[in-house]
């Protein structure tokens, strides 16, 4: 008779012991819930907990400890970023941002946290913040508001950047040549006109409510030409003295002239130009929930008036941008769509056309979108999809890959148990060749050094603790850090330590049952 071997579970101590327990093909499948038990590979668990690979063999998970040591309130922690800069010498340092509590910190090491809001913009939403760097300025949106800062002036709302909309006018507001577009960050434009020696009235081509003036770039004394004001628009500026020849620039301000909430309201930001990042794509505002907005080049507070397209069916929401190769995925609820840059035309335009990709799967959760091995990843209604580049539309450019953990047979729960409002709301980072998925209160963790994602082969494992907790993830220094989604509190991961702020953790994995040539488990 075979000798019978017991099964064994672990629950793992503080300290793990070196297991002299293995698989005979490692541990590389992962877990897998969607069948019974018995009839998993021999290389995969149906219970396991706060483990993760490593070397080949489940060991129990880092723990984390407290950056601040004490909470700064019940309030949860609505996003985190490493800003970088350089200083006057050209050396790169970085400030750890913090938006909690309607406010942005910085934060040090120590976990103190300094307020950013002393000017005029005291407090920012208490909503979750995309934050993104162009210019050697952090820009960051809240669902309600486009804010700026640059690393030494306080917080500020993003002053649109004033366009020039003719150039070479005459003064009496003919000729010339059109310029640029109006801004939808900005109610004011400028008109650049000839000089002339004589004429001292000069035409803007759209009545506004305030104007300023300027001479070959400087500003002229509001009190050398006069425009009419108390509530009605005009557009004639009389000058008392004929300003003479040179450029004259007249800036024009009208009340309402834009809407700039089609931009505040935005909660997805992603930069994007085709080879080059150079201008930043706005998207999520639900108002008008499939519109993609674009920048100005390399400037993040001029957007064209023009500069905007509807992806699709109004019906559907545009849910996530990732970017394959040069190409942009645009993300709908139930489809994708992919975009590309045409241009320059004869008149220096650039274009960017989108084009239907796939109409089987979508993505539910704009910040679960991220890249991988070469393709993206996403969580749809269905589960988690890998998107390869392929962009002939009805080609199986996206394959499932959570197959395994989406609905559980044996355990309690898997991804797709979640209701759709938890699942909706999931967000993800990746770490350390790892692909963290919150749902709730649970990591699902996809390992990217044991998965081949073109194969379709994937290893998921689940954590909970501190990092099922959290609000948002941030890599820094070379560790994760976590935000709490409840209280003031950051934590970071120390490696070697297997206790979550103080408390063990509580892991274990389960091992298969052998007699007679016969698998179980318990």
């Amino acid at each position: 008779m075979a000798q019978q071997r017991r099964p064994i579970q672990f629950k793992t101590p503080a300290s793990p012991p070196r297991l002299s327990y293995n698989f005979p093909n490692g541990f590389a499948g992962g877990m897998n819930t969607s069948v019974n038990a018995d009839a998993i590979a021999p290389n995969e668990t149906p219970n396991v907990c706060d483990m993760e690979l490593r070397h080949g063999v489940w060991s129990k998970r880092y723990g984390y400890i407290r950056v601040n040591a004490e909470s700064w309130g019940k309030s949860p922690i609505r996003g985190m970023y490493d800003f970088w800069q350089e200083d006057n010498e050209g050396k790169a340092f970085s400030t750890f941002l913090v938006a909690w509590n309607g406010k942005l910190w910085s934060v040090d090491k120590d976990g103190v946290k300094t307020d950013l809001c002393t000017g005029a913009k005291a407090s920012i939403s208490d909503a979750p913040v995309t934050f993104f760097t162009m210019g050697d300025k952090c820009y960051f949106l809240t669902g309600t508001e486009y804010c700026v800062y640059d690393g030494t002036n306080p917080v500020a709302e993003v002053t649109g950047y004033v366009p020039i909309v003719a150039k070479g006018k005459s003064p009496d507001g003919t000729g010339g040549y059109a310029g640029e577009e109006l801004n939808l960050l900005s109610n004011s434009w400028k008109e650049e006109f000839a000089g002339t020696v004589g004429d001292t009235g000069y035409v803007l081509s759209v009545a506004a409510n305030s104007v300023a003036c300027w001479k070959n770039g400087v500003l002229i004394d509001p009190a050398d030409y006069t425009f009419p004001t108390g509530g009605t628009d005009y557009t004639k500026v009389t000058f008392t003295t004929a300003p003479g020849e040179g450029v004259i620039t007249i800036q024009g301000t009208k009340s309402e002239l834009n809407d700039p909430t089609a931009i505040t309201k935005c909660t997805i930001a992603q930069e994007w130009g085709g080879r080059n990042d150079t201008r930043v794509f706005f998207t999520g505002n639900a108002s008008i929930s499939n519109r993609r907005w674009h920048s100005g080049l390399l400037d993040p507070t001029y957007f064209p008036v023009s500069g905007w397209d509807d992806i699709g069916s109004d019906a559907e929401a545009v849910t996530g941008l990732g970017r394959l190769v040069d190409y942009q995925v645009i993300y709908k609820e139930r489809s994708m769509y992919y975009s590309s840059v045409e241009g320059p035309d004869n008149q220096g335009n650039i274009t960017f056309p989108s084009l239907p990709m796939n109409e089987e799967y979508g993505c539910i959760a704009p910040r679960t979108v991220l890249p991988a091995q070469g393709g993206l990843l996403a969580l749809s209604s269905e589960g988690v999809t890998f998107t390869v580049p392929s962009f002939v539309r009805g080609q199986l450019n996206v394959r499932m890959i959570s197959e395994k953990v989406n609905k559980s047979e044996w355990l309690m729960y898997g991804i797709n148990d979640f209701t759709l409002t938890e699942r909706q709301a999931a967000h993800a980072y990746i770490f350390d060749e790892k692909y963290y998925l919150h749902i709730k209160d649970k990591v699902w963790v996809l390992d990217l050094r044991h998965s081949r994602l073109h194969e379709e082969i994937c290893c998921w494992y689940p954590f909970a603790g501190v990092p099922g907790k959290a609000s948002c993830y941030l890599e820094r220094d070379n560790l994760i850090y976590v935000g709490d989604d409840t209280n003031g509190i950051i934590y970071k991961q120390l490696e070697g330590s297997y206790s979550d702020d103080g408390t063990g953790i509580d892991a274990w994995w389960t091992s298969p049952m052998l007699f007679m040539d016969s698998r179980g488990w318990l």
